[in-house]
């Protein structure tokens, strides 16, 4: 059997639209489809992120939607104080545990985690 890979990270929102600015204008994420109030496609260099609403009265229910627990991890190439300081001049509170110098938490408009993670040197 060949290698897998994470091709896509799908999030289910009721809010598309409302979730497009942060991960694009916060985050900087390049968004390369967008059909508003449906779905959009961001870019993250490795695997792509869509953010999509949910399909039909078959598909996923409200409380899906309020029991999702997704956590991200990004790997920011200029390293997790440049990227710490970008949120927080966008008004992005940080969440950081004790002790963690290489790594920290932001959360999106819907309370997402999102982790933002730089490896320790040595």
């Amino acid at each position: 059997m060949g290698e897998r890979h994470l091709a896509v990270v799908f999030l289910v929102t009721k809010e598309v639209d409302a979730l497009v600015p942060f991960y694009r204008d916060v985050l900087g994420l390049t968004l390369t489809q967008y059909d508003p109030g449906h779905s959009a496609w961001f870019d993250t260099g490795t695997v792509r992120l869509a953010i999509h609403r949910p399909e039909g009265e078959d598909g996923v229910s409200e409380d899906d939607l309020r029991q999702a627990q997704t956590v991200m991890w990004f790997r920011p190439e200029e390293g997790v104080s440049l990227i710490a300081e970008s949120l927080m001049n966008a008004g992005v509170a940080l969440l950081r545990p004790r002790n963690a110098a290489n790594y920290f938490y932001v959360r999106d408009p819907e309370g997402r985690l999102l982790g933002f993670h730089q490896p320790e040197s040595g």
